[in-house]
């Protein structure tokens, strides 16, 4: 008898341990902030897109002016950059927040900013209220130099640069 009721104590410990253990978690557990995304919380709570019902979405295409620099003896240049900015609830971009994570010109950063605050987004929501969310864009252009060496002898290349 005794042994019987330790045979489903222990059953019952280890169900209970499975249930748990199988349970889903919260959202915010799971993406909980990283100590390099306090800069963001100065305008308030914050959220990574995994923490959110409905991710930020960007309403158009990213524009920007940018004039790279062509050096002389290169066919082609690549230029890309990943920037990060928190979205605000109302949609637009927060450009004090901007933050570059990666990138292989400065003039491209500058000229990323500058177009920043006119980028539309419909804002995040969470439990069907606009939040503030931490937004990742990677964007790159390719710049082609075809050289011409008289009439109708300009080519363009077979197909265009990866710039990835």
């Amino acid at each position: 008898m005794r042994m019987t009721w330790m045979l489903s104590a222990a059953v019952a410990i280890i169900a209970v341990a499975f249930g748990c253990s199988s349970a889903p978690r919260e959202p915010a557990t799971r993406c909980a902030l990283a100590a390099a995304d306090s800069v963001y919380l100065d305008g308030g709570p914050v959220f990574r897109d995994c923490a959110v019902d409905r991710k930020a979405k960007m309403m158009g295409t990213p524009r920007f002016d940018f004039t790279p620099q062509v050096s002389a003896n290169s066919r082609t240049n690549c230029y890309a950059v990943e920037v990060q900015f928190v979205v605000a609830p109302d949609g637009m971009p927060e450009w004090r927040t901007a933050r570059f994570i990666s990138s292989n010109d400065a003039g491209l950063e500058r000229a990323i900013l500058a177009a920043l605050p006119s980028w539309r987004f419909e804002p995040a929501q969470r439990d069907g209220v606009p939040v503030r969310q931490i937004v990742s864009q990677r964007l790159s252009a390719a710049l082609v130099v075809v050289r011409a060496t008289g009439p109708g002898a300009v080519r363009p290349p077979s197909r265009p640069p990866n710039c990835s």
